[in-house]
Formats: structure tokens, sequence, C-alpha cells
């Protein structure tokens, strides 16, 4: 898992921090969500690295190899305020003053509150599965209150929770991960589950997923209600799981429409944890919506790859204007001259293939004279009609 990826934990004011990345190019910090680890972006991350982006993918405060201090009285210090200020310290202290966001569940209520508190490290944000966490807890009807019985029982005062989970770790994580809409066992890697399973037999993360509940109700909520009206300035993706609790009991892109100031959103085959279920989409979908929106002065992202004989060929990454799917190029290597269609069978020359010929300009092949298609970079495409 995250084969080739450094790790390490690097101190942030009163805690450590753990993290793994790899790649360069754009920062881009992954955070997860309840009851998982940075495990859940172990087929993800190695993608992006791939599109040409610098990974973190980090533990919450409370969470995997993280520190895991006890809660203060008032429990500020498990407040997705406390975490957004952890992120933030590690991403400084690697050296990445603006980056890109993206969370999941718990990550993404961190993220969210990071990308308000912080806007100008934000480059772009993607808040995966969740409503605002005042819409979340200002709305108990009974449907939402049975899907979302954990909220309240995780919040209950300590020991009452961490004592009955430590009874029987498996059962209660497992009706957590299993039950939270479309999600089996199968759909979830054996390695990244049992990352997650270490997780869970561990008392002081017991400990800290029930304090970041807590803070939720206590800390959260008053900080979200404080701050009614604001919006993130950076641009948005809101991406849902289409079998998802959440999506049967809410209109996601409706409860985020006014508080975000450039918003996509869309959803994705699967239940809650569509990251373990659907890697390859979420994938397709952040590629895309990074494309769309990359760094200041890093206009188009190249990446030059060196085939096996005299040409090179330089490989964007785009995406259509209008359509959240990534014009995702994948280098072929023909043996022979490559044809119009870009089909294998030519003389020893590379061409491409893309998912989306719609973001696309005719382009001499090398050698040949004959044409391929290359997109264009996102700060000079346009669209033109299908060949």
């Amino acid at each position: 898992m995250f084969e080739g990826f450094e790790s390490g934990r690097i101190a942030v004011d009163d805690v450590e921090i753990a993290y793994v990345a790899a790649g360069a190019g754009e920062p881009l910090l992954m955070l997860h969500g309840f009851p998982q680890t940075k495990a859940l972006w172990a087929r993800i991350a190695p993608e992006l690295v791939a599109l040409g982006y610098r990974v973190i993918c980090a533990d919450l405060r409370g969470y995997g190899a993280s520190h895991k201090p006890p809660a203060r009285a008032d429990l500020t210090n498990y407040s997705f305020r406390a975490m957004a200020a952890d992120q933030l310290g590690l991403m400084k202290t690697l050296g990445h003053e603006r980056f890109h966001l993206v969370g999941h569940d718990r990550g993404a209520r961190v993220a969210h509150r990071l990308a308000l508190d912080h806007s100008a490290a934000v480059a772009s944000v993607t808040l995966m599965d969740i409503v605002p966490t005042a819409v979340m807890l200002g709305d108990l009807r009974r449907e939402v209150a049975q899907s979302y019985w954990h909220w309240f029982f995780l919040a209950q005062p300590a020991p009452f929770p961490e004592r009955m989970i430590e009874a029987n770790p498996d059962l209660f994580y497992e009706t957590c991960l299993f039950g939270w809409g479309a999600a089996g066992l199968l759909d979830f890697d054996a390695g990244q589950l049992a990352a997650y399973r270490a997780s869970w037999h561990d008392a002081k993360a017991i400990a800290g997923g029930c304090n970041d509940y807590r803070a939720a109700l206590a800390v959260d909520l008053a900080h979200d209600l404080a701050e009614q009206g604001r919006r993130i300035s950076a641009p948005a993706l809101i991406l849902y799981g289409a079998s998802g609790a959440m999506a049967k009991l809410y209109d996601l892109p409706a409860t985020w429409a006014d508080r975000c100031t450039t918003m996509d959103a869309c959803a994705v085959p699967g239940g809650h944890f569509f990251p373990d279920s659907a890697p390859v989409e979420v994938t397709e979908q952040l590629a895309a919506f990074l494309g769309r929106h990359p760094l200041p002065l890093c206009r188009s992202k190249v990446r030059t790859i060196a085939p096996a004989r005299r040409h090179a060929v330089k490989l964007w990454t785009a995406a259509s204007s209008s359509s959240p799917s990534a014009c995702v190029i994948t280098p072929q290597w023909n043996g022979r001259s490559a044809r119009r269609t870009g089909e294998p069978g030519g003389r020893g020359l590379p061409c491409c293939r893309m998912q989306n010929r719609r973001q696309a300009t005719l382009c001499r092949q090398p050698r040949s004279g004959r044409y391929r298609r290359r997109p264009r970079s996102p700060c000079a495409r346009r669209r033109i009609g299908e060949k």
C-alpha cells in the first residue's frame, strides 16, 4: 500500500500528524473520514501522482497513526477548526503555502472549515458525501436520525461509547462501514480494510473518534451557525454516492449552492464509501476538476514521456469546460507509425487515445506526416465538433 510514497509524522503545535506523500507538481492534500484512515486513498493517490500532482494523504488528529490527545473539557481541541489548523501546519511544514484539498466524510468537514478559515491557502476544494454540519444537525427528521444514529451515540459522555465499542470493535465499525448505503465486504480492498481494522482496535483511536463527534455537537455546530452566509471562495466540487443515504435524504448540490462561490456537483456510483468501491470514477472526477482549476502560474499540466525511439510526446491532462468527465490520455506504443484514428499498427511512433474526444485538436504526427488528436492545454482549449 502506497508503494513509492514517503511516510512520516510532523509536529504541529501540540500534536504530530502522520502522512504519506509522493509525486511532483501541484500539491494536493487528501483527508479521510470515519471510521477510516489515510489508507482510504491507497488506490486513488497513486493515480493522481501519475497525472503530475504532489499528493499528501494525512491522518486526522485522533485517527490512524496521528497523535490522539485527551480531549479538553470544552472539546475545542477536537473541533474541525483545530483539525484544519493541524493540516494547514502540515502542508506549510512540507513547503506548500497553497494547495488543492480533498476530503471525504469527517475529512470533508475539516476541509470545509479549512477553506473558510484559511481561504488564501486553498486553491480548490472537493467535498465528498456530506451536507453542511448546520444542515445535518438542524434537520433531525426521523429518517435522518435513523440513518445517522452514530452521531449521537458517539457524542455521549466518556467513557460510555468507548467501553461499548471496545467490547467488540469489529462489530461496531463494520455495522457503520456496511450499513450506510450500498457497500458490502467485497466493495473494500483487503489491504485497506486491514488498515482500518488495525485502527479500530486502538483504544486511543476509539476515543479520538468519539471526541470528534462530541466536538461536532458541542463546538462545530456553534461555529457554523455563527457564520451562516459565508461562502467558500475557492472552486468547489461536491461528490456524493448515488445510492447512499445522503443522496436519498438530501438534495446535496442544493445544500451547498449558497455556501460556495463556484461549485460543480456530481453523483458517483455507490453509497457513502464510494472512494473505496469506485476509485476509478473518483479519480476521473478529481482529474477533470483539478484540470479545470490549476494553481496560478501553472495553467497547463505537462508531462514529457520519453519513448523508446526518436520522438517524445507531451501529454496534457485537460477537461471539458462543460463536462465533469476528464480528458484522460493514455500513452500507447504501437511499434509502427500512428494511424489517423490513433489505433495501433504504425511504424515506431507513440500515439495517444483520449476518452473525451470533444476536447481536442488535430496535430501532425512527427515524421509520419499523418494526423492524430491532441487535447489543448487548459488555457487555450476550445470546443470543436466530433470528427
